[in-house]
């Protein structure tokens, strides 16, 4: 069978994600102190996001991690790619349904030992919590202390975060007393 073939029996968008999850799959394999490495994934990422902007929030992923790992820029100009990134995906309105395939982008980010790039990924989303239940929003808020908390050094970022919460009369630890 060749590739129209198979593009056929799967639908074309279904086939195309599946080429495009392989090649960063194979990407982030690569020793993230390869030449290169970062922009190959951001590359491939942003192509596939360019094609389909409702593409699944792990394009998104891949593209904050070819952000965050470039060995080129620093880690606040890093900080900075990630979040512009999350929250192009954060607008788009298919990505802000469930909160999984973002708690779960952020995992990837914290597999690939970026943490401080996992708490901007779950912050971009937290931005508008518009359409997250309230378990939902506070596994995410959760999510992003914990991964400040990785980072170290991010308790002001932490603060702020529950802050912009409260100001928008979301109560960030459901009800909890601790």
């Amino acid at each position: 069978m060749n590739a129209a073939d198979g593009d056929r029996r799967l639908g074309h968008r279904a086939a195309v994600e599946l080429r495009v999850r392989s090649a960063l799959d194979i990407a982030r394999r690569v020793p993230a102190t390869a030449p290169g490495r970062a922009e190959l994934i951001r590359r491939i990422a942003r192509d596939a996001i360019m094609a389909n902007p409702a593409a699944p929030l792990e394009f998104y992923a891949f593209e904050a991690l070819g952000a965050a790992s470039d060995p080129g820029i620093d880690a606040d100009a890093a900080a900075d790619g990630v979040a512009m990134i999350a929250s192009e995906a954060a607008g788009v309105a298919a990505l802000r349904e469930q909160s999984e395939p973002w708690r779960s982008s952020a995992d990837f980010l914290l597999s690939q030992r970026l943490p401080r790039a996992a708490a901007e990924f779950l912050r971009a989303r937290l931005e508008d919590p518009a359409g997250l239940s309230d378990a939902d929003l506070t596994l995410l808020m959760r999510a992003a202390i914990a991964c400040d908390a990785a980072v170290g050094g991010r308790a002001a970022a932490s603060l702020a975060l529950v802050g912009r919460l409260r100001g928008m009369g979301i109560d960030p630890f459901g009800g909890a007393s601790r």
